[in-house]
């Protein structure tokens, strides 16, 4: 006997449900051109079976299939929020592995999910197309079959405004694979896991020109991974870019548009220095690190230096308007002063300079040391009514009540609705710290990512990454690197629309079915979809009056 449901992107099936728990995949689904249109395919079969997606016209179709993975803390004992898929240990779908038509599945003893992604071209012709789900057997017999109509817009996705950065942890790639870091199997993985992050809407990379100062215990060191050589003789510096210019070609590549550069300082306060490797007469040593004072005038002076000879660099490659620079991550008001006196010390080297933080409270943004506040989504609300522009959102692991965050046991709705809150507030760039963070939370050890989903008890399991190491070098995502990429997508729709009728209307059709806010947003399951259903009725209506490129 053999089964086969179709469903929407929005659910996540475990493994006590039945096929029948979720809806139909409903009918007039539709899609812009430029974007990738996702769904759920839920089979049953008593006997070995393959699974294959076929498209009319030209489009391109993938599977992969749902696995669950083993989540011991889905949530903090502490939260208040009843807003969780499950707040009790055990199973979860997240992990997707990718299926080919020849791949034979053995049947284990619960319904099978497949995650299918439809890619649509930018010069793909308006119209429906058809596609088809079929249950093989092993011979290729088709046991049963699915299809529906899938809808092109005759208007092309716009290319994404929004900056967007999720913390790309190349020693974790390193130490995870282990090859050596830097090395040319190190690059090769580097690059196959960016341009990954790229397809899933990234446009900003985490430069590691100095081994990043994060999630590091005090005294502690993670592998080296600088990309900027340095040269000591006395008190002068010299600095070599070349491996900068093989990253930044390597970007070039694969489509990332802006430069993270990584922190100067350690995390929480500014404190210390980052591990900086440098020659001195003749050897490569450590020079900087825990033991060095953030304000020690010989830190300082480097910094000075450094940052003379890299805006020159970046100048001359014309790329410096594309960079962002940090000095320390989530600084608190108790680090006010030392942060003060950091700015002040560093004034004329900074001065021009997109320095951006991520943060909690607005009043480094007053006092004017931050020049683009990155703020925490459960504390945006003071910086929205105080108007600051740019403005930039965070969520890592204390965004765990009300807003919208992509923990495993959080709903796909809750993690794909930020598209629409980002584009309500105008927020120019958005961040997150977990690519593919694989060690523990103070890096002195690699965890299982396939067991260790919240670094060792420590955050909301899903916190610390959203892809999975696959063999090879080869990434593999999530169900909440989906959610978060179809958001963009959302974004992206609401920005063609906006130029079109005007933002207030777009927000309108947001707000349908009530208020919109970072707290305030349709709870069930099939929010974002029914909303997304309506923005595509406005699009259909708008390019309808409009040349058929809908551009």
């Amino acid at each position: 006997m053999t089964k086969l449901k179709l469903i929407g992107s929005c659910h996540k099936v475990f493994r006590k449900d039945t096929p029948d728990a979720f809806p139909d995949l409903e009918p007039g689904r539709a899609s812009m051109k430029g974007e990738t249109f996702s769904f759920q395919a839920v089979a049953e079969s008593d006997s070995p079976f393959r699974i294959e997606v076929s498209v009319q016209g030209g489009l391109n179709a993938s599977a992969n299939v749902v696995r669950d993975v083993p989540v011991e803390m889905p949530a903090y004992p502490h939260t208040q929020d009843p807003d969780y898929l499950s707040r009790e240990p055990g199973m979860y779908p997240d992990l997707l592995i990718p299926v080919d038509p020849s791949d034979v599945l053995c049947p284990e003893g619960h319904p099978s999910v497949f995650w299918i992604d439809v890619c649509v071209p930018e010069d793909a012709g308006a119209g429906e197309y058809p596609v088809s789900v079929r249950i093989l057997d092993e011979d290729g017999s088709v046991l049963t079959e699915k299809s529906f109509g899938l809808e092109i817009l005759p208007a092309v996705l716009p290319e994404q405004k929004l900056i967007y950065t999720q913390w790309f942890h190349c020693d974790c790639l390193s130490s995870m694979y282990r090859v050596d870091p830097l090395s040319e199997e190190h690059w090769e993985i580097i690059e196959r896991y960016a341009a990954f992050a790229v397809r899933h809407g990234v446009s900003m990379l985490y430069m590691p020109v100095f081994t990043p100062a994060l999630d590091t215990a005090v005294g502690g060191q993670r592998p080296t991974v600088q990309l900027v050589g340095v040269t000591k003789e006395g008190d002068r510096y010299d600095f070599d870019f070349r491996l900068v210019d093989r990253w930044l070609d390597m970007c070039g590549r694969i489509g990332v548009r802006f430069h993270e550069i990584a922190h100067l300082f350690t995390q929480w306060g500014a404190e210390h220095a980052p591990k900086i490797m440098a020659r001195e007469n003749g050897c490569l040593q450590q020079i900087f690190g825990w033991e060095t004072d953030s304000l020690s005038e010989e830190y300082i002076g480097f910094l000075k230096a450094f940052l003379k000879a890299f805006r020159a660099y970046m100048e001359g490659k014309g790329l410096l308007d594309r960079c962002m620079f940090h000095l320390s991550d989530e600084p608190g008001e108790a680090h006010l002063e030392r942060y003060r006196k950091i700015r002040e010390e560093l004034a004329d080297s900074l001065a021009g300079l997109n320095c951006g933080e991520a943060l909690s409270h607005v009043s480094f943004w007053e006092d004017g040391y931050v020049q683009t506040p990155i703020v925490a989504l459960n504390r945006i609300e003071p910086f929205i009514e105080k108007g600051v522009s740019p403005l930039w959102a965070y969520q890592c692991c204390g965004q765990h009540e009300e807003v919208s965050n992509r923990f495993v046991a959080m709903s796909m709705n809750r993690t794909r609705v930020i598209g629409m809150q980002l584009f309500r507030y105008g927020i120019s760039g958005f961040l997150q710290w977990g690519y593919n963070f694989w060690y523990c939370m103070g890096s002195t050890h690699m965890i299982d990512p396939y067991e260790v989903l919240d670094g060792e008890g420590q955050v909301p399991a899903g916190d610390p990454f959203s892809v999975y190491p696959g063999p090879d070098g080869t990434p593999y995502a999530s169900m909440r690197l989906k959610a978060f990429a179809q958001g963009l997508q959302d974004l992206r729709a609401m920005e063609w629309l906006s130029e079109r009728i005007g933002k207030e209307a777009v927000i309108r059709i947001l707000e349908t079915e009530g208020t919109l806010t970072f707290r305030q947003y349709g709870r069930d399951a099939a929010f974002c979809e029914r909303t997304r259903n309506r923005l595509n009725e406005a699009v259909r209506m708008t390019a309808g009056k409009m040349d058929e490129k809908g551009r």
